[in-house]
Order: structure tokens, then sequence, then C-alpha cells
């Protein structure tokens, strides 16, 4: 494997499934590793389902994330208070090196304000200039 990315296993309309049909392509097609965030009561079946075994097979670690951030949640407060979302947690597998980047298919913003409320806490300054282009 060349790599390794967070996919927000819950981040669809129709999570889990894109997001597991996406995780088997990268892995076969492009050989890069990836780490689904979920919640695996959800995902793991449907993995299984596909044939996966366990953490490793076909490239893929699923990570437990009991919290979902809805489309209709206020952002700043669901990233404050949600701290086992699966958009925390694949942020902080990223900032903590386990990973290369973060991908979902959730609310733009809350994944742009969620590095950047990380940014802030580590003194460095927030990137306002992304910030706006997510805000619509």
């Amino acid at each position: 494997m060349t790599g390794k990315v967070v996919l927000d296993a819950m981040g669809s309309d129709h999570a889990p499934h894109a997001e597991i049909d996406g995780a088997l392509a990268v892995t076969r097609d492009l050989g890069i590793g990836v780490i689904l965030v979920g919640r695996t009561e959800i995902v793991e079946p449907e993995l299984r389902r596909c044939g996966w075994r366990g953490d490793g097979d076909h490239g893929i670690e699923l990570v437990e994330a009991a919290e979902v951030i809805r489309m209709d949640d206020p952002v700043a407060t669901s990233i404050r208070r949600k701290k086992k979302s699966s958009l925390r947690i694949g942020c902080k597998l990223v900032t903590e090196g386990r990973a290369d980047g973060f991908v979902s298919a959730g609310t733009p913003f809350a994944r742009v304000e969620q590095f950047e409320l990380r940014r802030e806490r580590r003194g460095s300054r927030r990137l306002l200039g992304l910030s706006r282009c997510y805000r619509y």
C-alpha cells in the first residue's frame, strides 16, 4: 500500500454502502490503504458482506465512531459536543499521523471547521479563505 486515507463511513445519505464500495475500489485499483471511521454495528456487517475478514484485510481498517454529525446539526456545537463523531475521530487519526488525509461526503464546512478548531488549539492561525470556500 502506498499511503493511507481516512474515509468517513457515515458521511453520505446512503452510508455506508457507497463508502465501502469506494474503499474497496481505492485499495484494489490504487493500492491506497483506507481507514473507515463509523458506527461499527452498521459498517462491519456491510464490510463482511463484501468479503472483508478483519482489520488489514483488503487494505481496510475499521475504527469505531459512536456519534454522527447530521446535516441539520449546528456545526460548531456538534463538533465540540460530539467527541466520538466520525468527523472528530477521522481528523484525529490524520493529526496523529496514522493517515495522510481525510475524505467525507458529509457537510464540507463541518470538515473544514474541525480542522480549523484543531489549528487554533495548536496556536496556528485560521485559514479563513479555505473556510469561506466551503460555507456555500
